[in-house]
């Protein structure tokens, strides 16, 4: 999935964001997977890594079967000066998992999307399918790897994430097989688990060193819970728990495109966000 505008750069679902048409293939058990004219064979596991077991059937994907989870995240709407120019509704499994997103750019006139995650047997995601493709791998627990598809865009990316003592990503590395490119990504967070700052690397420089090219960092969070995926390293996973209320982006290649924003909300009788506001740009939220 992607967004339009530089407020959606921190929203929605973004490691890349994904859609699109939708089969029920499981990942195979030799390791590979088949796609239409394409097949490439996964690197093996690290040691002491997981191979996720073939997913488990997902229930009736008709959108009135998903249960409605009150309290959960139903459907977000992002505006440009106002114009409606991004939403997304929200389908969950009844054990809380995300299980469907439907999303539309209605400016651009290219319909309606849908991202669909499989999970196995033990609740652990294992596939996204949707515009890109991805398939996740496992290691103690944890997601260490992606297999990214998308024949249109960019043919197939790997990626691999790195955390910390606490279980937060500090690190995802975006290998381009077909493009011969990498780019990385850095984290870091505050004592109390908010997002701090995100670096972003990829040209490599006369050292043969990846050059830092730009960075976001966020000052101050509202007490107020954020569950929607506003803002995603991995497809489906929360990063920023709470709303931040201000963000800094700097561009190292070209500093005159840097930009700050600061954050207004508005609440509902039940304290929980409904909007969030910065200059022409406004999100608004809608819970089950």
């Amino acid at each position: 999935m992607k967004t339009l505008s530089r407020f959606g750069m921190a929203l929605i679902l973004s490691i890349v964001l994904c859609n699109c048409s939708i089969q029920d293939d499981d990942i195979l058990a030799n390791g590979q997977d088949q796609y239409p004219g394409d097949q490439w064979e996964y690197d093996e596991y690290p040691t002491g890594g997981e191979e996720p077991s073939d997913s488990v059937p997902d229930q009736d994907s008709t959108d009135n079967n998903y249960p409605e989870l009150k309290g959960y995240p139903k459907h977000l709407k992002q505006y440009q000066n106002g114009i409606l120019e991004f939403e997304a509704i929200y389908y969950f499994r009844a054990d809380g998992q995300i299980a469907k997103i439907k999303y539309g750019y209605p400016n651009a006139s290219s319909g309606t999307f849908t991202d669909e995650f499989h999970y196995d047997a033990a609740g652990r995601l294992v596939k996204l399918e949707g515009w890109d493709v991805y398939n996740f791998y496992w290691t103690n627990g944890q997601i260490t790897k992606a297999s990214l598809y998308n024949a249109a865009w960019y043919g197939t990316i790997n990626i691999y994430y790195e955390y910390n003592d606490k279980g937060q990503i500090t690190a995802r590395t975006d290998d381009y097989v077909d493009a011969s490119f990498m780019s990385k990504y850095t984290y870091s967070y505050y004592e109390d688990g908010n997002l701090k700052t995100i670096e972003e690397h990829g040209k490599i420089n006369n050292s043969g060193e990846m050059m830092k090219l730009t960075s976001k960092s966020f000052e101050g969070y509202t007490e107020y819970q954020n569950s929607f995926l506003e803002f995603v390293i991995i497809p489906g996973k929360i990063v920023q728990e709470h709303f931040p209320l201000k963000m800094e982006h700097k561009n190292f290649q070209s500093p005159s495109t840097d930009y700050s924003e600061n954050y207004q909300y508005t609440y509902d009788t039940e304290g929980k966000v409904i909007a969030k506001e910065t200059t022409g740009q406004k999100v608004v939220y809608e819970y089950y």
